[in-house]
């Protein structure tokens, strides 16, 4: 018979982000932008010569490439710190796994990963299935010099605004602990740098 372990204040990704525990990131529009915006005409056809002399034939050309959507980079599967529950000598850490559901919007599926000790390692103690969030991409804004996502994060039809960056291979979510600064339509003014997740 196997053993279940309760995993320490068991959260979905996005109330961790609400308590300022946990902190995804979603997509890198700097990147997207750098891909497709600026410079030239990415949609123009490009013209492969014909190769056969003494017939006219028509030239060939190649489809542009498809567009990125901002929801793009987010997709794939992301892993936080390890988190340590002192008082009871466990630690957990949060997978999430997002899947596109439209150009602006992703679905995420939260698992949780219970061990033994402080620093999530060995034997796997428990898993815990808790759960899909909504991130509906809403807007752009700046912190310091990286363009971010403005997110709705969407659990148990309660919404909470958040920010989302990602250089790829981190993602990072606004800082949402109570008391930090917002702007004046709700939406963090900076990123909670202190719990990253790593794309798996």
């Amino acid at each position: 018979m196997t053993t279940h372990t309760t995993v320490p204040s068991p959260i979905t990704l996005s109330q961790a982000l609400r308590q300022g525990a946990v902190a995804l990131s979603l997509c890198s529009l700097a990147m997207l932008t750098a891909c497709g915006g600026g410079g030239g005409d990415n949609s123009a056809p490009v013209v492969i010569p014909s190769t056969t002399t003494g017939a006219t034939e028509t030239p060939q050309t190649e489809p542009p490439a498809p567009a990125t959507s901002r929801a793009d980079a987010y997709v794939g599967t992301w892993r936080s710190i390890c988190i340590p529950a002192t008082e009871s000598n466990l630690s957990f850490y949060v997978e999430a796994v997002a899947t596109k559901v439209s150009a602006t919007q992703v679905s995420v599926h939260n698992n949780l990963v219970g061990f033994g000790g402080l620093t999530c390692a060995g034997p796997v103690l428990s898993t815990g299935d808790n759960g899909t969030d909504t991130y509906t991409l809403t807007g752009t804004t700046t912190v310091g010099t990286k363009l971010v996502d403005q997110v709705i994060l969407t659990h148990n039809s309660a919404d909470t605004k958040s920010l989302a960056y990602t250089d790829g291979s981190t993602l990072l979510f606004g800082n949402t602990a109570t008391g930090s600064a917002v702007d004046s339509n709700g939406y963090p003014t900076s990123l909670n740098t202190a719990y990253p997740f790593t794309r798996q």
